[in-house]
């Protein structure tokens, strides 16, 4: 390939013929593959309308799959980084280096694994005699100042760190444009390679799980705060100790970096973040957020599953922010109930009710392994109610609403001087089929909630018997003589909390049953609608609202597939 460009200043691609353009972009891919750094810049600079078609192969790259096999041994990113900004995907072909490579002065053997923003290599330092892993920024010549200045953050961060558990930085810096830093190399595979394998022992998990948040610790003391801890960013070496690495989202305090995410952005994994780390509120965040992700980390290690984890991340942060986990000896009854206690501690979902500092929470493990009683205590009636709600949001909001009605007629019936006794019976006897027809659901869903086309019926059939119960308790009112005026409101109500499902054709379904509902009210009720045009306008109501809620779900559901990268 010719290599007589033409003056920057000159060059213009408008002004190219499609070979000569074509043939510029091959000049390009060709040096990208042979790692030609210096000639990468060199057309980007002389040929800089090249960048949008360089975006392009930027796109493409982000469809393949860079971790489709790794050795054991290897650093393995099984779980995606999430970040509410535009992403780039890798820049080099199968890698940016090369086995046998020099890169300054280092030999590049073997790449380890890929991040969201690096990549890994193992290599030789021939000067000083020693095995280091290199990373470099994923994205290299075409990384803008953002990921500049992200990988800089953790290589500051990283470099500041003197800890037996976590990976030490040597250097870095800067070989060709592409950005590097050199650390600590552990032979050894990751806590999520681990957890492939199935859980661990008790003990095992409480052990790790003390020396990862005495490592946690030391960070907190040095100001650092990681942000992304998780098993596959904790490396487990031969004699089965835990390192801490991948501080690509650390936070600096004191300094400038102390302000880098702006309020509103979600960095992180879904299913080991903080609730304030995932509605990003950032002034939230702070070293009870690690916690958070210590006490998902041990979760997981109890019980070979996250405390959440769903089929897309938007998903799984809806569940971190809304409902409570599993409980762990739901999952695994073998687990001690202190041991249950101080993971449930870790994962509550206002910080002031975790541990205060990750040094506390080792101080509890110490205790747990050296059978003394831990200062984890267990939740009272109020806090076991609350969390009972958190985990079944959808019946027990059901629930609520249906003891809030019989209430009201309860009252209604002892203080209103109501005579008809028979029709209280009737309408309490009702209300508790209505109760009984929701825990049948709930147990059912929670049944076949691994068999989709199963789960998704039951979500339909839900739906279609809340529509169809208030529908019986409101025709049952004529017997009163009353109009039923606030009562109605029952369906907007129920049309509303379809929404809890996340599923645009249940909203839609669940619509239809209300207006089907109110209009077999309009037919068999002697005082519904008072004036024909009120029913005309609740029934346009209905489908508005309905509409309004399945767009809202449609939106999130397209925003949920834009986070959701293939593991």
């Amino acid at each position: 390939m010719s290599n007589d460009l033409p003056h920057p200043r000159s060059a213009n691609v408008d002004q190219l013929g499609e070979d000569e353009l074509f043939a510029r972009l091959e000049e390009y891919t060709e040096a990208l593959q042979a790692g030609d750094v210096l000639r990468c810049k060199e057309l980007m600079l002389r040929f800089p309308q090249l960048e949008e078609f360089v975006g392009c192969l930027d796109l493409l790259e982000q469809f393949g799959d860079p971790e489709s096999s790794h050795h054991s041994s290897k650093l393995n990113v099984d779980s995606p980084t999430m970040t509410s900004g535009p992403r780039r995907g890798s820049s080099g072909g199968s890698s940016l280096l090369q086995p046998n490579q020099r890169f300054g002065k280092f030999i590049i053997h073997e790449e380890l694994g890929r991040g969201g923003m690096g990549i890994v290599f193992r290599a030789t330092e021939p000067a000083l005699e020693r095995e280091v892993a290199v990373k470099v920024i994923r994205s290299h010549q075409l990384a803008n100042e953002e990921e500049l200045r992200r990988f800089h953050t953790e290589a500051r961060a990283a470099a500041r760190l003197q800890h037996p558990n976590i990976i030490g930085i040597h250097e870095f810096g800067e070989v060709d444009g592409l950005h590097y830093f050199a650390m600590e190399y552990v032979a050894g595979e990751t806590l999520s390679d681990r957890l492939k394998r199935g859980r661990l022992e008790i003990e095992q998990a409480a052990r790790l799980s003390l020396e990862i948040a005495r490592a946690v610790e030391y960070l907190h003391g040095q100001s650092v705060l990681h942000r992304d801890l998780k098993p596959s960013n904790i490396l487990i070496d031969a004699t089965e100790s835990p390192f801490v690495m991948d501080f690509g989202l650390a936070r600096i305090f004191g300094t400038d970096e102390s302000q880098q995410t702006k309020t509103g952005a979600i960095l992180g994994t879904p299913s080991y973040m903080a609730p304030e780390q995932a509605a990003g509120r950032v002034k939230e965040i702070g070293p009870r957020t690690d916690v958070y992700s210590l006490g998902a980390i041990l979760y997981e290690m109890l019980t070979g599953v996250p405390p959440f984890k769903e089929e897309n991340p938007l998903d799984t942060i809806v569940k971190v922010l809304e409902t409570e986990p599993q409980l762990p000896r739901r999952l695994r009854a073998d687990i001690p109930g202190s041991l249950e206690r101080i993971c449930l501690k870790c994962l509550e979902k206002e910080p002031e009710k975790r541990y205060a500092s990750a040094d506390e929470l080792a101080d509890d493990l110490q205790r747990f392994l050296a059978d003394e009683p831990v200062h984890a205590a267990s939740p009272n009636l109020w806090r076991r109610a609350r969390r009972w709600a958190r985990r079944f949001p959808a019946v027990a909001s059901r629930l609520a609403g249906v003891v809030a009605a019989a209430s009201i007629f309860q009252i209604r019936y002892l203080f209103a001087g109501v005579s008809d006794v028979g029709h209280h019976i009737q309408v309490m006897t009702l209300l508790g089929l209505w109760s009984a027809v929701i825990i049948l659901f709930q147990f059912l869903t929670r049944r076949l909630s691994r068999r989709p086309r199963v789960a998704d019926s039951l979500e339909h059939a839900w739906s279609a018997s809340d529509a169809f119960m208030l529908t019986i308790l409101l025709l049952n009112a004529q017997n009163t003589g009353d109009r039923l005026g606030p009562l109605l409101v029952g369906y907007p109500m129920i049309i509303v909390s379809s929404g809890m499902f996340f599923n645009v054709r249940v909203v839609v379904s669940c619509t239809m049953f209300c207006l089907i509902g109110y209009l077999s009210l309009w037919l068999y009720h002697p005082l519904e609608p008072e004036v024909p045009l009120y029913g005309f306008i609740f029934l346009a109501v209905l489908s508005i609202l309905g509409f309004v809620t399945a767009y809202q779900v449609h939106r999130a559901k397209v925003l949920s597939r834009f986070y959701d990268h293939p593991e």
